[in-house]
């Protein structure tokens, strides 16, 4: 398959590769898959290396030191530019369905 043939994210992550012989050498020596790695890039636009996961490491040592409030709010910053009211419905769809699947289940226990 031609390069021009490619889907554009993929092009991106062929891309994103060519510059980082460190994976490369991981999937060579079946560390870990393309796929994985590519899964990880496309959520989150780059992929954790062993200098990455040191300073993530870092990051959660001083994130357990922070007090509650400064967790919650780091955590609400994690969902900036989110849509909260659809959220929120997405949530309350589940919990309704859960509680049909409840209520049917409590039913049928009650008719044995």
């Amino acid at each position: 398959m031609k390069n021009g043939m490619l889907h554009p994210k993929v092009r991106e992550f062929k891309l994103f590769m060519e510059e980082r012989p460190d994976l490369k050498r991981k999937v060579r020596q079946k560390q870990t898959t393309l796929q994985a790695l590519f899964e990880e890039w496309h959520l989150s636009g780059d992929v954790q290396t062993e200098a990455h996961s040191e300073k993530g490491n870092k990051q959660k040592e001083d994130f357990q030191e922070e007090d509650l409030t400064a967790k919650l709010a780091k955590v609400m910053s994690l969902f900036e530019g989110m849509k909260w009211s659809s959220i929120l419905e997405d949530v309350q769809g589940m919990l309704e369905m859960a509680q049909i699947y409840l209520a049917d289940f409590a039913e049928q226990q009650q008719k044995k």
